[in-house]
């Protein structure tokens, strides 16, 4: 099992280091890409719940959509 298979498992992306489209409508219109200056990651338990309390730092909209207890949590949305 290769780490990025390992991480999946047990934990949820919340910033990427790489350029991704922020959304398919943005980047039709405005070719607008969204990236962070590093990698990060919420650890989660079998339902998908975070085990944490606290996220410092900004979180990726998408994941904010996905999961109503990081927003809760993070510091800014991105």
């Amino acid at each position: 099992m290769s780490l990025d298979e390992q991480f999946s498992k047990v934990a949820t992306s919340v910033r990427n280091w790489k350029t991704t489209p922020s959304n398919d409508e943005n980047l039709a219109l405005y070719g607008v890409f969204i990236y962070f200056e590093d990698n990060a990651g919420v650890i989660v338990n079998n339902k998908g719940e975070m085990k944490g309390s606290g996220i410092t730092g900004p979180v990726a909209k998408e994941c904010a959509d996905l999961w109503p207890r990081i927003p809760s949590n993070a510091s800014s949305i991105a």
